[in-house]
């Protein structure tokens, strides 16, 4: 039960980022290329899951699949 409620949490939480990030101005969405915007929100869905993974009470800096997905995805924006 608790990570049910753990998860729906995390859920509702990427869901606020979501609608956030949705409610972006139309003149700074239009100055980024399609491929900009992509990587822009795998950056920000990567943040938010290592906050995410924080919030269990895990370190990240001993993930190591997690630093090397994050190093990964940072070096193209």
């Amino acid at each position: 039960h608790c990570i049910s409620s753990a998860a729906s949490d995390v859920y509702k939480r990427q869901l606020q980022r979501r609608s956030k990030l949705q409610q972006t101005s139309a003149a700074s969405a239009a100055a980024m290329s399609d491929s900009e915007k992509i990587a822009l929100q795998i950056k920000l869905d990567i943040e938010a899951y290592g906050r995410d993974i924080q919030s269990f009470g895990l370190d990240l800096s001993q993930l190591q699949a997690f630093c090397t997905l994050k190093e990964l995805s940072f070096e193209n924006v």
